[in-house]
């Protein structure tokens, strides 16, 4: 139950309280008035009907009924006045608590409401996530104990992916594995002391400048990235690849030389892709694996 919807049926609830409280004092105030009025008037008929079959008068007893006669009449009005003030006080109060009670009757069940869908959703919602889970752990299973040992090649090697396709050519299986790059920090900083002295031999003169010379400069000021602990920049595969005399450029052939020493590439986290096509004329499309 939420705090606002709290808030709303308590208040209800002590507002048909205090009503109740209310109406049980206004229900006693009625029959006490009532009683009065009732005591009085049984004593006015009495007196009336005695009065009625009195045949000696002038006595005492005539003066008393008539004595009774006489408060009753005076009495009646205002007793009247009070017993049907505090019915009409009582009614009222009744149909306020009728109204208050209808009130807290829907805001209860508006709230049972909201609560039955809150444990629908949350009960759904979970049921589906255990589905998934188990779907999750089912899959996981078989892909370790059926797809990835195909990684391996004859010779105990991990490939970088292996691929299964249906006989009719409408799904794929892929699974992969991830490779990260990683360069060894000391060949490397001895290969950027290479191209440091490069630089410096080398420096082209900004009113003649040539070609070559200039796009080995900014190439090699791209190779690695963060000193602390090197990441390969963009250009670092760029440059191994270039064919460098070592009569022109011995410094950077030394570098390359280096930084091909200080890379290798580790394998990490193995995975699989799934796709599928509505033909095989069509292109293969990745299918939601979650």
């Amino acid at each position: 139950m939420g705090q606002g919807k709290k808030t709303v049926i308590g208040t209800l609830q002590e507002g048909l309280a205090a009503l109740d409280k209310k109406l049980e004092q206004l229900k006693k105030l009625e029959a006490q008035a009532r009683g009065s009025w009732t005591t009085w008037h049984h004593r006015y008929k009495k007196a009336v009907s005695e009065l009625r079959h009195l045949t000696r008068h002038g006595t005492k007893r005539e003066k008393a009924i008539h004595a009774v006669i006489d408060t009753f009449e005076q009495k009646d009005p205002e007793l009247t006045r009070r017993r049907d003030e505090l019915r009409e006080q009582l009614a009222e109060e009744q149909r306020n608590r009728d109204t208050l009670k209808r009130e807290l009757d829907r805001v209860m069940d508006a709230e049972k409401a909201r609560c039955a869908l809150n444990d629908e959703i949350v009960n759904q919602v979970f049921a589906l996530n255990e589905t998934l889970v188990q779907a999750s752990r089912a899959r996981e299973g078989y892909v370790t104990s059926h797809v990835f040992p195909h990684l391996f090649d004859a010779k105990g090697r991990l490939r970088t992916q292996v691929t299964f396709t249906s006989t009719d050519g409408r799904r794929r299986v892929m699974a992969r594995v991830n490779t990260i790059t990683i360069v060894d920090h000391d060949l490397a900083l001895h290969a950027l002391d290479q191209i440091d002295i490069f630089k410096a031999r080398v420096r082209p003169d900004p009113a003649n400048t040539d070609t070559a010379v200039q796009m080995l400069f900014d190439l090699t000021d791209k190779l690695l990235v963060q000193r602390a602990s090197f990441k390969v920049g963009p250009d670092l595969y760029r440059f191994l690849r270039l064919d460098l005399d070592p009569m022109i450029f011995p410094e950077l052939v030394v570098a390359q030389n280096l930084l091909k020493q200080s890379i290798r590439s580790e394998k990490t986290e193995k995975y699989i892709r799934l796709w599928a096509r509505a033909n095989i004329l069509d292109n293969f499309k990745p299918v939601r694996q979650s």
